[in-house]
């Protein structure tokens, strides 16, 4: 198939070695980043975009996909070509699962319009058929959540500190609990203390966003702050993302700000592997946001919100977060904003899985630990197999 007729326009080759050149009718910029988290394209209203042999070279299709979407204007094309991969060569995606990725990431918002498959080179052509979804100067507009039960009140207000001094351009603060304190200005109070006894975290995160007036919200439990960095980091990111989770720290301990079961959330074995800490720039399918502190579009929340029937420490954040996946929805982590979190109730975690860029790499750390850990894997594997066949 010839592609020339949808290279018109300002584009970018995205391919590791450059294949297309400018023309008449284009300017294109050739523009390779290594596929991992830390992916992001600063364009925002491109003509087209062609990739070749980059889409299936690893694990992280799902965030070049987004990448690319974002940084196109409406009827804007992406070009897909890639080479079947050989047999002694793992498999990362089939064209057939990838037009389901597509369909799962856009849905209507993405056209395929041209396919063809020649032996083992295959071609995709997508049209972007609608504006956005997100604008760059939106990144000055914030909605801040702070959930409480009235106990730490002074924390309170150091994070109301913290937010006001960062100086954004046009925020709001929704204190969502029990807040006994004067009310400011700019600050919003949903009295809610039901089923406090419990911790219903759930239920006070969704009146946040239910009410908030922004798109950007970052919600925070009453005991993460956030740093001088956070919003200059946030800008420097930019506003093309749905979910992301930031750096935490207590005391320069790193505490639950990138991890991943391993396991998805339905999956028994996660309720007792708990997984371990990624890279910032690594990325896997069934990560999770911890609750504390988490960054979420409004339109996001929307499309699944947090589940009401479960309450505090019984992995309301991880249910959300795998819920998001399954939908699409692409959690990322922006590595230039951070925040500190005042208490930390858990040890300095020991265990971080060594990036790979095909699949969830090695765990690592003391061996006491990983060795721990692969024995507890070893068994809910081996027991979950056994109840399977016996069933």
């Amino acid at each position: 198939m010839d592609i020339s007729p949808f290279l018109v326009g300002k584009g970018y080759d995205v391919s590791k070695t450059q294949n297309i050149t400018s023309s008449d009718k284009n300017t294109i910029t050739h523009s390779y980043l290594p596929p991992d988290n830390f992916y992001r394209l600063d364009e925002n209203n491109l003509d087209f975009i062609y990739g070749k042999n980059i889409i299936n070279e690893g694990k992280y299709f799902r965030i070049l996909l987004k990448e690319w979407f974002w940084a196109l204007k409406k009827n804007g094309k992406i070009i897909i070509e890639y080479k079947e991969q050989p047999f002694f060569k793992k498999k990362i995606i089939s064209t057939s699962e990838l037009k389901k990725e597509i369909n799962l990431l856009f849905g209507k918002n993405v056209k395929v319009i041209g396919e063809e498959t020649n032996k083992k080179n295959h071609l995709l052509i997508l049209n972007k058929e609608i504006n956005g979804p997100y604008q760059q100067e939106e990144i000055n507009h914030w909605t801040f959540g702070i959930i409480t039960n009235g106990k730490k009140k002074e924390d309170v207000s150091r994070i109301i500190t913290s937010i006001n001094q960062l100086k954004i351009p046009k925020y709001e603060i929704i204190i969502c609990g029990t807040y006994n304190e004067k009310i400011e200005e700019n600050i919003k109070y949903i009295h809610f203390n039901e089923n406090d006894d419990k911790g219903w975290i759930t239920k006070k995160k969704n009146l946040i966003c239910e009410n908030a007036r922004y798109e950007n919200i970052c919600i925070l439990h009453d005991r993460i702050m956030l740093n001088k960095d956070w919003f200059e980091g946030m800008k420097r990111y930019k506003n093309n993302f749905e979910v992301l989770s930031c750096k935490i720290y207590c005391n320069n301990i790193r505490t639950y700000d990138w991890i991943t079961t391993k396991y998805p959330y339905d999956d028994k074995r996660s309720n007792f592997y708990q997984g371990g800490y990624l890279e910032y720039s690594d990325w896997d399918k069934w990560i999770y946001v911890d609750g504390g502190a988490i960054i979420i579009k409004k339109d996001i929340w929307e499309k699944v919100k947090w589940d009401e029937r479960l309450f505090w420490n019984q992995r309301e954040d991880v249910k959300l977060s795998h819920e998001q996946t399954k939908r699409g929805i692409l959690i990322r982590f922006n590595p230039y904003s951070s925040y500190e979190s005042l208490t930390w109730r858990h040890p300095a975690s020991k265990l971080i899985f060594k990036k790979n860029n095909l699949k969830l790499g090695k765990l690592k750390g003391p061996i006491p630990y990983v060795i721990g850990k692969k024995v507890i894997g070893y068994y809910l594997r081996t027991k979950t197999v056994f109840t399977k066949n016996s069933n």
